[in-house]
């Protein structure tokens, strides 16, 4: 890396180099100084940069802890390190042997490693995909006769458990900022953990209190790294102007969780699932219902629907109304026109109408000047009581076919045309309508 490279191209060649790159090593004086690998030197925009990159991205930083660059006005500074990305064990050691002002340093690689490194991801392993890949790669006891049999068959189960673990992994990028734990506190939640499962399998008392202390401790170190980082990153601030108007916004920012859905198989969390998810149930909103129902019940209602069509067309424009008639007792025309009178005289919310009302007014509709007598009147009430029942009986015959709870003017119409013979049936039901029209009309 050449001291002069300008601060704002470093970031995005450090990334193309990296790019698609499974072990990759960059080493050099990128001229960049940072507290964290030089600690008598200060900061600059290079450094800052390099340091929130290594943060964000999860590069392994290797530098020496000797100065590599030692000047006769200034102060000494370590600007010659290594950056690297799927390797773990570097390294970095300057040697203080020559006579420039930069040291050569020295880096040691080990390839030996099978664990990657990989700091900002997390290994997640399907168990069922491993167990199948070990049973179909690793066959049974494998034939010893030496030494170097046994230690064959060693590297050959290491090799083949490793490649398992791999074919069966994914990796989850982990893409906010990793806060490194340091080693002392690291200590404390391993000795934490240690005594807190001896507690759980002895019940000795002062465990607990010990248990205690140390988790206070932890926190209170914990919460003091944190400080020391958020100094840290105000220091930086202090130099990057931009990186000050980032702090503030990620402060103010306010992170939208978006809740998982529910699924025919359950929770779903992923986008694309979730979108698979809408998909699947606008899909299934648009398809014919596939609840079971019954033919003959459909004929039944298609041929009663289209012969009230056909049969009874001057009957459309009656609604669904539902009247209620008593059955009244032989009374008079005197009586008649007493309880008429005295009906008009009483203001009810809901009338009930009677058939000898019913009738005394259709006779003064017709004929005002004709009366009626009490014999002919019981005559005439029988003779509807007969007719009325057989029309109410149809007509819930009718209703029961359509499996309807209640009895409408369409079934009542229906009944007269059965029970009544041709034009007959015609002339009741346009008479019958026609006069509960005026008298209607007259209330």
């Amino acid at each position: 890396m050449s001291p002069s490279l300008q601060t704002r191209n470093l970031v995005p060649d450090l990334l193309r180099i990296f790019r698609n790159r499974c072990q990759c090593l960059v080493v050099g004086d990128f001229n960049a100084k940072h507290l964290s690998w030089s600690p008598t030197s200060r900061n600059n925009a290079a450094g800052n940069a390099i340091a929130k990159l290594v943060r964000a991205k999860g590069f392994l930083l290797t530098a020496p802890n000797e100065p590599t660059r030692v000047t006769s006005y200034g102060r000494p500074s370590v600007i010659d390190f290594g950056l690297s990305y799927g390797l773990n064990s570097i390294t970095a050691v300057s040697h203080p042997h020559l006579s420039s002002d930069h040291n050569p340093v020295h880096f040691l690689v080990s390839i030996d490693t099978s664990i990657p490194y990989r700091q900002n991801c997390k290994t997640l392993t399907n168990w069922n995909t491993f167990q199948n890949i070990i049973s179909n790669t690793i066959p049974g006891n494998p034939p010893i006769n030496s030494s170097e049999d046994i230690d064959q068959a060693i590297e050959n189960f290491n090799s083949k458990i490793h490649t398992a673990i791999n074919q069966s992994s994914k990796f989850k990028p982990i893409l906010h900022q990793m806060l490194k734990v340091p080693t002392a506190i690291r200590l404390k939640i391993k000795e934490k953990n240690r005594l807190r499962k001896l507690y759980q399998r002895t019940l000795y008392p002062p465990l607990k209190k010990t248990i205690n202390q140390l988790q206070r401790s932890i926190r209170t170190d914990l919460k003091t790294r944190k400080e020391h980082v958020w100094d840290s990153l105000q220091n930086e601030a202090n130099i990057d102007q931009d990186l000050l108007h980032k702090l503030i916004a990620d402060t103010k920012k306010k992170n939208v969780v978006y809740p998982p859905l529910l699924g025919y198989q359950g929770l779903v969390y992923g986008t694309q699932s979730k979108a698979d998810l809408f998909a699947d149930t606008l899909e299934n909103s648009f398809m014919e219902n596939t609840t079971p129902y019954d033919d003959d019940h459909i004929d039944v209602v298609d041929r009663a629907i289209h012969s009230y069509r056909e049969e009874a067309p001057s009957w459309r424009w009656i609604s669904k109304a539902r009247f209620t008639l008593d059955m009244p007792p032989q009374a008079s025309g005197k009586a008649v026109k007493k309880a008429v009178s005295a009906c008009d005289k009483k203001k009810r919310k809901k009338r009930k109408e009677s058939f000898a009302n019913y009738i005394y007014k259709v006779l003064k509709q017709f004929h005002p000047d004709t009366g009626i007598s009490s014999e002919a009147l019981s005559f005439m009430n029988s003779f509807v009581i007969d007719i009325f029942e057989r029309i109410a009986a149809e007509s819930s015959r009718l209703a029961h076919n359509l499996e309807s709870s209640t009895i409408t003017c369409q079934e009542i119409q229906n009944a007269v045309r059965h029970l009544l013979p041709g034009e007959l049936a015609v002339k009741a039901a346009y008479e019958g309508i026609q006069a509960v029209k005026r008298y209607t009309s007259d209330e």
